[in-house]
């Protein structure tokens, strides 16, 4: 590039190493060990409105109330997605994690996305599905994203989990993940609860194993409010 600077490509199948410089019948080692990085972990903060206990100020176990795990300290399954910058219906890179009760969730991201920006969106079984509130760049210095922060969020999209805690989860009640917590969802939430549904199923809102009106006053809530996901 310049008097001090080059640039070089690392093909597939590098090792770790010193890079050594080779200029006609001179060459130099570099005192610096070049470190191949094939992907970077990658913590996703985030709570979810439904399955937030004030009591602990964490949130349920939800996979064990619903006879999924015996770990006590996991919450649910999310998926996380890189959509492109500019057309943002292009899913550039998809993966699952699980939350944990104190709503943290570590997933890998490849070296091959390394130097791009992308929205990162959260989705969940019965959250809305929620966005980064700008694209994000994607390196091995960048560490996670925090969900709980409405200034992190694609038009302040969250609601406070505890009055006056400061703390804001995702809103929960979109049962049938078509944006919006409505009537739709609704129907799905009476039928399981009148069929007494019990085990893991996404109309029970609040994880507690059971579909009950318990869940149908987080849902009520959020669809008077005319709760649904916002992104560019």
């Amino acid at each position: 590039n310049n008097d001090g600077e080059i640039v070089i490509t690392v093909p597939s199948g590098a090792t770790s190493g010193n890079i050594q410089v080779y200029v006609n019948s001179c060459s130099a080692i570099g005192p610096y060990q070049l470190s191949i990085v094939n992907s970077v972990s990658y913590t996703i903060q985030a709570y979810l409105q439904g399955y937030w206990d004030p009591s602990t100020h964490t949130m349920v176990s939800v996979l064990s109330n619903q006879g999924v795990s015996v770990n006590t300290s996991e919450t649910d399954t999310i998926t996380i997605e890189l959509h492109d910058a500019v057309l943002t219906s292009n899913i550039v890179y998809e993966t699952k994690g699980v939350l944990s009760t104190a709503g943290y969730s570590t997933i890998t991201i490849p070296s091959t996305l390394f130097g791009n920006s992308y929205y990162v969106v959260l989705k969940h079984r019965n959250s809305v599905q929620t966005w980064s509130a700008s694209p994000v760049l994607i390196n091995s210095f960048v560490t996670g994203y925090n969900f709980t922060l409405p200034a992190n969020v694609y038009g302040g999209n969250v609601v406070e989990v505890e009055p006056n805690s400061g703390w804001f989860g995702i809103y929960s009640g979109d049962i049938n993940q078509d944006e919006f917590v409505d009537p739709y969802d609704n129907s799905i939430l009476q039928q399981d609860n009148l069929d007494f549904a019990s085990g893991y199923y996404p109309s029970d809102l609040n994880g507690d194993g059971f579909v009950d009106p318990y869940d149908s006053m987080i849902f009520g809530l959020n669809n008077i409010n005319f709760v649904m996901s916002d992104h560019p």
